[in-house]
């Protein structure tokens, strides 16, 4: 037989406060157990198992087995009056002499000994350092005891409820109240379900195991997540509704899950659903005003080409070399019908299309405009004597200049099809709902040189067109010339800022809306004037009216 033990493990002490505590209050209540006092009695089984059989047999002389264990979660509060009850296992607290236990409890908790020997109560001397007195003693409450004691107390009054001949024995008998076996506790401790003071319900399985279950929070649909409650019992917890772009299809998640790049959560946030796919469509507002705008402006330049076909023989038509006005007004009309391409679902062929053509068209546009400039200079210049400048400068070469200026631009917008082509490209912001589509310029290096060269042109026919602003005529194009063409770098120069900090969709609309703009700047500029001359002044329409010369201011 084994000898006696000397117990040195003292871990249990605090669990056995919770238990006297928790008993003395269900006593002193009296609501659960009406007319009935709950005892105790406490052994030791120093964790060796003879002890905990030794125990067990002194308990029970009919040497039947208690059997069960009892977990839980964290206890979301501290019972104001357990909280008091422990705070009293202090040496220096007056009724600390009658506790047997509390000295050698403080000194193996916190590793140091009292004023007083312990070596009759731990069985060896000690050479630990003294106590303060001040260390503190974190309250870990043993709130699992707390509840298991409530179990068996539960248990205890389902028995004392038991029905003559309706009990769950044999033959329908209920238990002995009055001596109660351990097994007749276990059956009735496995039914136990109440809900405790905090709102958490405690119940057990068939194998004795408990269902944590808690009547504190409701269960969390779909759509939501669960968010633990900080210093509240881990069942309880908040429903926090998924972010935007995530989603939880089960209730009582433990966290959402993002959606995939090309997805984005519902409003109910259950189920990811395709982006919406946002590009300047035929059918925006937007689009379609920009489509309204564009057509207006084609059709104006249709009917300035009707006008001058009309009057083709009109010395206004006719001054200036008619051939160029006629292939300016044809190069407007493609200015005004390329913007319709940067409209619609961007693909690979309308990617490198609205760029090409609207890089060549503008040259092309700007060489007729850079053309009549220079026939300007030349005219007034070959009105000097033995001047023979317009020999040097005749259609041919008007021709040659035109085509030369914009094949530059061709070459440069094949080389850039060739070595990095715009193509289309999919932005997906992560916290959006949408995929934005869009063309992609592909080399930066090429789109700069396309408006580069026409920025290049541009401020070529500013100048020369500034330098001839105040040759003297009644009609002297070069004024016109120069009023467009201040416009127009003013609408491109506005433009890159613009375009630069614009998203999406709307960069587009900018590109389109200084295509217009400067478009219509030209039209306006160059051959509004003509236009009124010809159909409400047709007086001045003569040659003695455009040759008479007045003097420079």
């Amino acid at each position: 037989m084994p000898p006696n033990l000397r117990c040195t493990s003292l871990r249990i002490f605090r669990m056995v406060q919770t238990m006297i505590f928790t008993i003395e209050e269900i006593n002193r209540e009296g609501k659960l157990l009406p007319n009935v006092t709950l005892g105790y009695k406490i052994y030791d089984s120093c964790s060796t198992p003879y002890q905990a059989l030794k125990a067990a047999m002194e308990a029970d002389g009919n040497q039947a087995r208690f059997r069960g264990h009892y977990r839980a979660g964290r206890p979301w509060s501290l019972h104001s009056g357990l909280r008091d009850f422990l705070l009293r296992l202090h040496p220096s607290n007056p009724d600390a002499s009658e506790n047997p236990f509390l000295i050698p409890f403080w000194e193996e908790v916190f590793g140091c000994r009292l004023g007083v020997s312990t070596e009759d109560l731990m069985g060896s001397a000690s050479d630990m350092p003294l106590c303060s007195g001040s260390e503190d003693l974190k309250l870990r409450i043993s709130y699992n005891v707390y509840k298991a004691v409530y179990a068996i107390a539960q248990a205890v009054k389902s028995m004392k409820s038991c029905k003559k001949e309706a009990g769950p024995f044999l033959l329908n008998a209920c238990p002995d109240t009055t001596t109660i076996q351990p097994w007749q506790l276990l059956h009735y401790l496995k039914e136990v379900d109440y809900v405790n003071q905090f709102g958490e319900e405690t119940k057990f399985d068939q194998n004795g195991d408990p269902v944590p279950q808690s009547v504190c929070s409701s269960p969390c649909p779909p759509g939501t997540r669960k968010a633990i409650r900080p210093n509240f019992p881990i069942c309880c917890h908040d429903c926090v509704v998924c972010r935007a772009g995530e989603i939880s299809n089960q209730t009582n998640s433990i966290e959402c899950v993002r959606c995939l790049p090309l997805f984005w959560s519902n409003a109910e946030r259950t189920a990811c659903l395709p982006k919406e796919v946002d590009f300047l469509s035929f059918s925006d507002t937007m689009g379609i005003t920009l489509i309204t705008i564009a057509l207006l402006g084609s059709l104006c330049t249709c009917g300035v080409i009707f006008i001058f076909s009309c009057h083709i023989s009109t010395p206004i038509v006719r001054a200036n070399n008619s051939e160029l006005s006629f292939l300016l007004l044809f190069s407007l009309t493609l200015c005004f019908l390329c913007s319709l391409t940067f409209i619609g679902r961007p693909s690979d062929w309308s990617c490198m299309l609205r760029h090409t053509a609207f890089g060549i068209t503008f040259v092309l546009c700007i060489s007729c405009v850079l053309g009549k400039t220079i026939v300007v200079l030349m005219a007034f210049r070959a009105t000097l004597p033995g001047s023979n400048l317009m020999k040097w400068f005749g259609p041919v070469q008007q021709r040659a200049i035109i085509t030369l200026s914009t094949l530059i631009q061709v070459i440069i917008c094949i080389i850039w099809l060739t070595v990095a082509p715009p193509t289309p490209q999919k932005l997906m912001p992560r916290e959006s709902a949408i995929v934005i589509l869009l063309c992609d310029e592909g080399s930066a290096l090429g789109f700069g040189l396309v408006l580069g060269y026409i920025g290049l042109l541009a401020c070529l026919c500013l100048f020369l067109a500034f330098l001839a602003r105040k040759l003297p005529d009644n009609f002297n194009e070069a004024k016109f010339i120069t009023f467009s063409m201040l416009i127009f770098c003013a609408v491109w120069v506005a433009f890159i800022p613009a375009y630069i900090s614009s998203p999406g969709k709307y960069a587009v609309a900018v590109e389109i809306f200084a295509i217009l703009a400067s478009s219509y700047g030209l039209l306006a500029c160059i051959f509004a004037p003509k236009c009124y001359i010809i159909l409400l002044r047709p007086e001045k329409n003569s040659r003695k009216h455009l040759m008479s010369k007045t003097s420079a201011q």
